[in-house]
């Protein structure tokens, strides 16, 4: 029997951000995987480093920001050993990203059209009709009205900037998408849209995509497994609808726990206490001080992320 094949594989990446002379861990020690047409989803509360793992592996870090140790593979290209040259060939070409601020993303000065044409002229050897065909093509795909193409951002609802936000990073057409809470600040009925339009295009085009967020229900809705993230660390990893109806890990009861359910009746329950502090973080797991099972071991000895009850799990206290 054949091996998976992985559209991205990352192992034990460490990444820190220089914040007053101390180094914050934002992401410690991470090992992932994503199969070619599979999304994962990425869950956890604000500031566990989701972000800055995808950041990480497509170069997007801040100034202070740095990668200490791992590896990362595009297939069977190390990202790691790639000069910047090489690495700005690989970007939007072949992985891309969906940013969490439609608004931010966008150019207040440029038309729709002009936005899409730009990062496909900016990457490929095209003319600018070229360019334009394709752009019109991925503004029908994407569901905006064709009487928009010469709008500009202003002129353009939530909904549908991020749908020109989508369309650009489809621009080159990409086999990796990393989509960094894209529903976020949209209403509901504009957050299913765009859950109906991404789900479309990653199957017609069979991407392999890192889908973040803290939004329990956008992952549910669309990824075929998911990780949950805590304080730099992957606590849980495994088949989405397993997780959310059987979750292991302490985290992840808490994290479901704390989503509302409309069809249940149950007390929506709050994780107490608040993330650490991960320039000094806690011995032992990190979840130790606001977890209901910890013991002494937890506040002595950090788990490792190793098969439990079939899938891996980072906790002394599953068996």
């Amino acid at each position: 029997m054949s091996s998976p094949l992985f559209s991205i594989k990352v192992k034990n990446l460490k990444t820190a951000y220089k914040i007053n002379g101390s180094f914050l861990n934002a992401v410690d020690g991470v090992d992932l995987g994503i199969l070619e047409g599979e999304v994962v989803g990425l869950a956890g509360e604000s500031a566990c480093g989701k972000s800055t793992l995808a950041y990480s592996i497509l170069r997007l870090l801040p100034a202070n920001g740095e990668i200490i140790n791992g590896e990362i593979f595009l297939g069977e290209k190390n990202l790691i050993n790639m000069s910047d040259n090489e690495f700005r060939k690989i970007r939007w070409k072949e992985m891309s990203i969906v940013f969490q601020g439609s608004m931010n993303a966008l150019n207040p000065c440029m038309t729709t059209i002009d936005q899409i044409n730009e990062a496909i002229l900016a990457h490929e050897e095209v003319t600018k009709e070229e360019a334009t065909a394709r752009s019109i093509k991925l503004i029908r795909e994407v569901g905006i009205a064709e009487r928009f193409i010469e709008s500009y951002p202003h002129e353009l609802s939530g909904g549908m900037k991020q749908r020109v936000v989508i369309a650009m990073a489809l621009a080159c057409e990409p086999k990796v998408l990393f989509a960094d809470e894209p529903t976020t600040a949209l209403d509901l009925i504009a957050q299913k849209n765009i859950i109906d339009v991404m789900k479309e295009i990653q199957e017609r085009m069979n991407l392999s995509v890192l889908l973040i967020s803290h939004d329990l229900s956008v992952i549910a809705q669309m990824a075929h497994r998911c990780a949950i993230m805590y304080a730099g660390k992957i606590v849980e990893f495994g088949d989405t609808a397993t997780i959310f109806h059987n979750g292991l890990h302490p985290y992840t009861k808490a994290l479901i726990g704390a989503f509302p359910d409309i069809r249940s009746d149950k007390e929506i329950s709050g994780i107490p206490g608040d993330p650490p502090d991960l320039i000094n973080p806690p011995s032992g797991c990190r979840f130790n001080p606001r977890c209901p099972l910890a013991a002494d071991i937890c506040r002595r000895t950090e788990p490792e992320l190793e098969e439990k009850n079939g899938r891996p799990v980072a906790c002394h206290m599953v068996e």
